[in-house]
């Protein structure tokens, strides 16, 4: 996994290997992690999928 956006130590927007982008949350898994960075699975406790689909109503 590879971060995307750091929203603090705890918490960050990460691509997942299917591209599909996760909230990954776990004590300090955004600790000095910028864009790019890879995800440390060891300090990953879980991860949210946030694509949704969206559906149009007429």
């Amino acid at each position: 996994m590879e971060v995307l956006r750091v929203f603090n130590n705890n918490v960050v927007l990460a691509r997942d290997e299917l591209g599909r982008e996760v909230v990954v949350t776990g004590r300090g898994v955004g600790f000095k992690k910028k864009s790019g960075d890879p995800v440390d699975p060891a300090l990953t406790v879980t991860g949210q999928n946030t694509t949704q689909e969206r559906t149009t109503t007429a």
